[in-house]
């Protein structure tokens, strides 16, 4: 006799968390590729405070560099939730003035996401013209994913 199995809400045969992560979807971003068991893991806290900085609506998203005009990249939402958002030459910076689009060797996160945001695995991300291979959380924002689609890839990711 059968057993059955409750379905996950991310379909047959995917999970969050364990070895089966393949051909996962949200909205305009896709995983494709089996995640790495041994990759960088983000400490919880930092984690869901990022995350739910990046949902919250609060933050208009710009690109190539981490704040400018009042806009932030990904990473600068979380150098600001870090409190190491600074000004230095003009330009917003992460703890130093030569971070201008990325984390700098001095932040806590950058052994973990190096200074790019680096991807364990390659993120797609298809706009109205072409389909973009993305291997860093820089690459995702500046090539146009929302700040809740790169919440998403870093909630699995990480």
């Amino acid at each position: 006799m059968p057993v059955w199995k409750r379905p996950s809400p991310l379909g047959r045969g995917r999970s969050v968390r364990g070895s089966m992560c393949q051909r996962m979807k949200y909205n305009n971003v896709e995983i494709r590729d089996k995640l790495p068991d041994e990759r960088p893991r983000l400490p919880e806290e930092i984690k869901v405070k990022w995350i739910a900085a990046l949902r919250s609506g609060l933050f208009p998203q710009g690109d190539g560099a981490l704040c400018r005009d009042a806009l932030y990249c990904c990473l600068g939402v979380l150098s600001l939730e870090q409190g190491r958002l600074v000004r230095g030459d003009g330009r917003w910076c992460d703890g130093d003035i030569h971070s201008v689009g990325n984390l700098s060797s001095s932040n806590p996160l950058n052994e973990i996401l190096n200074a790019n945001g680096n991807l364990a695995v390659a993120v797609l991300l298809t706009t109205e013209t072409e389909t973009i291979r993305c291997l860093s959380l820089v690459s995702l924002n500046d090539a146009g994913a929302t700040f809740h689609e790169i919440a998403w890839v870093i909630e699995i990711v990480f």
